[in-house]
């Protein structure tokens, strides 16, 4: 053999002693592993005589895997021992494997340097005692490493069997191809690694599952991929399971994916007749394994149940990651091993260079390309999926005139996402129920930066029972929630950049220029294109329109009379002509804020109307002269039963700036009018921190409300009045931090004072309180009166306070800040 060795010409080398194992075991275990091809190293004394050793320790270096054949005669031969540390050596710099196989001799011995392992002084007299030291140290290591131990009754052939085994799976155990350009990824994986390492569990052995959770494109399958190649040498098994969502579509998908895992995690085929048949082969091959398993893009539970259903399936300090859009899929483990890591997108700074790292090759764009690279990169929120397609779809386009070509993607990008991202965007959504897609559409369309419990009334006016959709829309990543301002609780609805435009796109229906086929209208130009066709549109279910105070257009409730599916119109500011029953009998929701009609008209009226919002409106009279009314207006249609609520014209009183006067209707029209109404009072929380979710119901109970107020009758006689109100009705406080309260009134009864037309109210807003028993202070923020009228389906000329309607509920009040 020539001297001059490469080091990745071998993948085993062979540490044995010639004289008692070269004939019975080594020679058919290095045939066996030639035989499946791997390349191992055997020492011949014709092939080394006048070599140096140091030849063959530098071939150790080169090598994926050792194996130390420990026999009787082993420490006789000087070239084992120093084999041997070097090998020790390398397994600690390098993490060089080393397979011990303590063949005919005792563990103990070997650890312990007892029996024929015991080196004596004559044996090596000839070395430095340093020297010795560090063999005796090797021998030490070496037999505290898991290996194999045969004896005189064992069956040698299928010891080499499951040596080649084992050494084929550990030497297929190489890195995944990592990311082209991996910006921005280092971040993420140390995060990774710190939540796999940062138990919560008191044992450190147990189990743990980890979901990288985020929508198509956030690059899930890459961070894991980067986290896989960190870690996986430190796991006795570890398999990388990609694709399992489209996998499991496929004819047979179930048992396919089970058969790739097996064989990942073993390298042998294995037959399966059924899936339950392969769960358990799963569990008996995984269960007393330190495994690592990524499962990658899997859709729901179901799937993630096939291939690692329980802890137990799996050996101690395993570790199963799994990259999902939707974080349910880790629902059925135990909240204790399990945790979430939702990868943030790239800044401003880090997308600018991975798109540029694929359209030039560089880490930043060149001068001449600067801007237009900066407003692309602006369309894409910071997703690596659309930096990458965007800058490899242009980066065959660099010269000077192909500028035009740039701007022209960048209009596209504006109004609709590039086919790649979107195809993969719309993957979450199609897995979506029908309201839940339907919401998801509204918010993409119409409600990002909406108040959140605003549009939950809308919603549910629609039937839609939205807290639980929100949340499904939530896990699948495609809706967040932001809080702007902790003192209001101000919750809005927010959309990545790319999710709202993917959404957007389909609610085109793949024809931004024709808006008689988009099932939402947002857009001024394409709304009043369609009102102006007179053609309508069959599918939309939800149209947005604001007109400004001085705008002069007018409206007439029959063109919307071709538009069977609509369910949700604003009309802010319009001038709104025609019969309400010419309303589409889907219809739920109405906002008709700042109505510029001087008076409502008596057709007001739609059967199937749930909320109508006339907040601001400059009408002077609505129903039979009702005065005053100059801010909102809620009409609702729950179980049968209509009311209205008018509330009173209030304004600051001069005398008092602390409080404010609220002024009731004149009676001298129309006094029965007043007296069919009754009088409800809205009272504002406001709390100094967050209320915490354990406080005692017996302490929530005892929250009261000391109302002072003056009342000034139309006499002019004066009565002062200051009495305590209980809260009562709230069976909890939400982990927020302000409540609303309403407090009803037996007709015009003022606790005890009958009110009567003309009189008003002054009364002081600024006060404080504190739940009793608990630090927490609360001041009254807000004090709203309001006159309700209300009635099973009442219309204008034939109300009654007589009629009864079982089952009446109350509308739930909608708040305007």
């Amino acid at each position: 053999m020539e001297s001059q060795v490469g080091f990745s010409d071998y993948d085993v080398f062979i540490n044995f002693s010639g004289e008692d194992t070269r004939n019975v075991f080594v020679g058919h275990l290095y045939n066996a592993l030639k035989g499946r091809g791997i390349r191992a190293f055997i020492d011949s004394k014709d092939l080394w005589k006048g070599e140096d050793i140091g030849k063959l320790l530098s071939l150790i270096k080169g090598v994926k895997l050792s194996v130390a054949v420990f026999s009787q005669r082993y420490v006789e031969s000087e070239w084992c021992l120093k084999e041997l540390a070097q090998m020790l050596e390398c397994h600690k710099a390098n993490r060089q494997i080393i397979f011990p196989i303590f063949f005919k001799v005792k563990t103990s011995d070997v650890k312990n340097q007892t029996g024929c392992f015991q080196i004596s002084s004559q044996m090596h007299s000839e070395e430095e005692p340093e020297t010795v030291s560090i063999w005796k140290d090797a021998l030490r290591a070496a037999g505290d490493v898991s290996g194999w131990v045969f004896d005189d009754w064992d069956d040698q052939s299928e010891l080499v069997e499951e040596v080649v085994q084992n050494a084929w799976i550990r030497l297929e155990k190489v890195p995944l191809i990592d990311a082209k350009h991996p910006v921005g990824l280092r971040s993420h994986v140390e995060s990774v690694l710190s939540l796999l390492s940062n138990t919560s569990n008191s044992s450190s052995m147990d189990v743990q599952f980890l979901g990288i959770c985020g929508p198509g494109g956030i690059g899930k399958t890459t961070i894991a991929t980067a986290v896989y190649n960190c870690i996986f040498e430190n796991f006795t098994k570890s398999c990388f399971l990609e694709d399992v969502r489209e996998q499991a579509s496929q004819q047979n998908g179930k048992i396919s994916l089970q058969k790739k895992l097996l064989y990942g995690i073993s390298r042998v085929k294995t037959n399966i007749c059924s899936s339950t048949e392969g769960s358990r082969l799963i569990k008996d091959r995984l269960q007393n394994v330190k495994t690592l398993l990524i499962l990658d893009d899997v859709g729901d539970h179901i799937q993630l149940n096939w291939l690692a259903r329980d802890l137990n399936w799996f050996g101690p300090k395993s570790r199963i990651i799994i990259t999902t859009r939707d974080q349910s899929v880790l629902s059925g483990v135990p909240e204790s091993n399990r945790k979430i890591y939702e990868p943030a997108e790239l800044n401003k700074e880090e997308s600018l260079r991975l798109f540029s790292l694929y359209a030039f090759s560089t880490d930043q764009p060149p001068d001449d390309f600067m801007e237009l690279s900066i407003d692309l990169v602006g369309t894409t929120g910071g997703l690596p999926l659309a930096l990458e397609v965007l800058g490899s779809d242009l980066s065959m386009t660099k010269d000077e005139g192909d500028k035009l070509l740039w701007n022209s993607m960048l209009r596209m990008l504006k109004q609709i996402p590039h086919d790649a991202v979107f195809e993969k965007l719309k993957i979450s959504f199609d897995n979506l129920h029908d309201i839940e897609k339907a919401m998801f559409l509204d918010v993409a369309c119409l409600f990002v930066g909406w108040k959140v419990e605003t549009v939950i009334s809308i919603w549910e006016a629609c039937g839609f029972a939205p807290r639980y959709r929100m949340e499904v829309l939530k896990r699948k990543s495609l809706l967040k929630i932001r809080q702007l301002d902790t003192w209001i609780n101000h919750k809005e609805f927010w959309m990545h950049d790319q999710i709202r435009d993917m959404g957007r796109r389909i609610a085109y229906n793949q024809r931004p220029e024709d808006p008689y086929k988009h099932s939402r209208l947002w857009s001024r130009d394409n709304i009043m294109k369609v009102l102006n066709g007179c053609k309508g549109n069959e599918i939309v279910e939800a149209l947005l329109l604001k007109f400004d105070v001085n705008d002069s257009t007018c409206l007439h409730t029959k063109d919307f009379e071709k538009m069977p599916e609509l369910r949700l119109l604003q009309v802010d500011g319009a001038t709104l002509w025609g019969s309400f029953q010419c309303l589409p009998s889907k219809l739920r929701w109405l906002s008709w804020q700042t109505c510029p009609l001087k008076k409502l008209p008596d057709n007001f009226y739609h059967e199937h109307l749930v909320i109508l919002d006339l907040n601001g409106g400059f009408f002077g009279q609505a129903w039979n002269n009702w005065h005053g009314n100059k801010e909102t207006f809620i009409w609702g249609n729950i179980e049968s039963w209509r009311q209205i609520w008018i509330p009173l014209q209030q304004k600051t009183h001069e005398d008092d700036p602390r409080g404010r006067r609220y002024k009731f209707p004149d009676d001298d029209d129309d006094d029965d009018e007043i007296y069919r109404c009754r009088l409800i009072m809205h009272v504002s929380l406001g709390f100094y921190h967050y209320i915490p979710e354990e406080i005692p119901l017996e302490y929530v109970k005892r929250l009261s409300l000391e109302v002072d107020s003056r009342i000034h009758h139309k006499d002019e006689r004066i009565t002062d009045c200051r009495v305590g109100v209980a809260i009562e009705g709230i069976i909890k406080l939400n982990h927020l931090n302000h409540i609303d309260y309403i407090h009803e009134f037996e007709g015009f009864d003022w606790f005890g004072f009958q009110l009567e037309g003309k009189n008003a109210i002054d009364i002081a807003h600024d006060y404080k309180g504190f739940i009793e028993n608990t630090d927490i202070e609360f001041t009254v923020r807000g004090v709203n009166l309001f006159l309700v009228k209300e009635g099973p389906m009442f219309d204008t000329h034939q109300f009654s306070t007589e009629c009864h309607c079982p089952g009446r509920r109350f509308l739930e009040i909608i708040r305007y800040n």
